[in-house]
């Protein structure tokens, strides 16, 4: 199972990351702002810079899991949801599109 990294303020994707644990709870802090306490172990897949990355609304019309979108303006409820699945297709996608990003 993958994870796509995104950065919610700037709607884009930066990252792809391979779960390796079963999920865990744990409140120690990782940021200084809030406690996210529902975590797995991952690891890295690709990562391009925070200041990079893909505009989600370039791959609007690209990725099946935003046709599913009832309200087109509410589409980043979707990536604030950390639980949301990607198809097999998507990640495909994203996946290319970061590859190109570092070439």
């Amino acid at each position: 199972m993958a994870l796509y990294s995104y950065i919610l303020k700037k709607q884009i994707i930066v990252g792809i990351l391979q779960i390796n644990s079963e999920v865990f709870y744990q409140e120690s802090r990782v940021w200084e702002d809030t406690i996210f306490p529902v975590r797995f172990d991952v690891k890295i897949i690709i990562k391009v810079p925070n200041d990079k990355g893909i505009p989600v609304t370039k791959m609007f019309d690209k990725l099946s899991l935003l046709k599913n979108v009832n309200n087109k303006k509410r589409w980043g409820v979707f990536f604030m949801n950390s639980f949301n699945e990607f198809t097999e297709k998507d990640g495909d996608l994203i996946l290319d599109e970061l590859e190109e990003m570092l070439r």
